[in-house]
C-alpha cells in the first residue's frame, strides 16, 4: 500500500520511520508545511517522496495518517478531500476522538473515503523530526475507535496497520475514548503543568532542590503546547470531570493531615502503594 502522512513531527516522522524500517508499505509518502521538514525526512530516509501540499500527498495514497494538532485536522481534511483516491482509508493519531470524528466524517461527505480515529499511547516531551524513532509505536496500545455500522474489513485493515507496527491495539467508541484518557493521559498533564508552576514560578530559586521525583513527574509537561491546547479544547467537559473529582480526593487527604490522622494517612499512601504496584 502507499501511506500517506501529514505532519513529520515527532508522531508522523516517527510512523515514517517506522514503516521504512519493516518496508510495511510499497511507498510512504509525506507532507510538511516547512521545506526544510520535507528535505530532513527525505535525506533520513523517513519518506519516499515529500510534498508542498497535503492534496499532492494523497492522491495515490490507500491509508492516510493525519499527524497534526487536532483542530488542524479537519481544515487540512477538508483542503485535501477531493484528492483523496477511491476508497482511502483516513486515520489520525490525535489524543481526543469524539469532536473529531463528527468534524471529520462530516468533512468526507459525498467523497468515497472512510475515516476510522487510532489514538497511540505513546510520545515524548520532545517534538519535532528530529525527535523521530522508529520504535515509538512497538509496544504501545494504539485505540482505535471505528463508529458503529462501520464494516469489520475496514476495521480489520487498521487494526492489522498498527499491528503490523509492533503496537497493542484496543478498541472503543469515540465518546467512551475521550472519557477514558481524560483520566489516563489529558489529566495527568495538566496537573503536571499546574505542579510546575507551582513549584518553579517562586521567587526563590528551588531548582537545585528537585529530585528525580519531581522531575519524573512533570516530565510531561514539557510537551508541546499547541498540541496540548488543543487537546484540551476538544475534551473540556471530560477533563474538567476528572479535575473535579480530583479536587475532592485532595480535599479528603488535606482533612486528613490537618486532623493529624495519622493512622489514616497511612492507609491512603499504603493503598496508592499497591495500586500503583498492581501496574506493574
Amino acid at each position: 500500500m502507499n501511506i500517506a502522512i501529514i505532519g513529520l513531527g515527532l508522531m508522523g516522522g516517527s510512523l515514517g520511520a517506522a514503516l521504512k524500517r519493516g518496508a510495511r508499505a510499497d511507498r510512504v509518502l509525506g507532507y510538511a508545511r516547512r521545506a526544510e521538514t520535507r528535505d530532513a525526512a527525505l535525506a533520513q530516509g523517513i519518506v519516499d517522496e515529500a510534498f508542498e501540499s497535503p492534496s499532492a500527498c494523497v492522491r495515490e495514497a490507500d491509508v492516510v495518517a493525519l499527524c497534526l494538532p487536532v483542530l488542524a485536522m479537519e481544515p487540512c481534511l477538508v483542503e485535501c478531500r477531493n484528492a483523496l483516491q477511491g476508497g482511502a482509508l483516513v486515520t489520525d493519531v490525535g489524543s481526543t476522538k469524539r469532536d473529531l470524528h463528527a468534524s471529520l466524517t462530516t468533512a468526507l461527505d459525498g467523497v468515497d473515503a472512510l475515516y476510522i480515529g487510532s489514538h497511540p499511547m505513546a510520545g515524548s516531551e520532545e517534538s519535532g523530526l528530529q525527535a523521530a524513532n522508529p520504535e515509538l509505536y512497538r509496544d504501545s496500545v494504539v485505540i482505535i475507535t471505528p463508529e458503529e455500522g462501520v464494516d469489520d474489513a475496514r476495521i480489520m485493515q487498521l487494526w492489522e496497520f498498527w499491528v503490523s507496527l509492533g503496537a497493542i491495539v484496543q478498541a472503543t467508541s469515540p465518546a467512551e475514548h475521550d472519557r477514558i484518557v481524560a483520566a489516563t493521559s489529558h489529566f495527568p498533564h495538566l496537573l503536571a503543568s499546574v505542579l510546575v508552576r507551582h513549584v518553579l514560578s517562586r521567587e526563590h530559586d528551588v531548582e537545585p532542590y528537585c529530585g528525580s521525583g519531581f522531575r519524573d513527574s512533570t516530565r510531561i509537561a514539557e510537551g508541546p503546547s499547541d498540541v496540548w491546547h488543543d487537546v484540551f479544547n476538544s475534551n473540556r467537559e471530560n477533563v474538567l470531570a476528572e479535575l473535579k473529582a480530583f479536587e475532592e480526593q485532595l480535599a479528603s487527604v488535606r482533612g486528613i493531615l490537618e486532623s493529624e490522622d495519622f493512622d489514616a494517612l497511612r492507609v491512603f499512601l499504603e493503598h496508592s502503594r499497591v495500586l500503583r504496584g498492581k501496574m506493574g
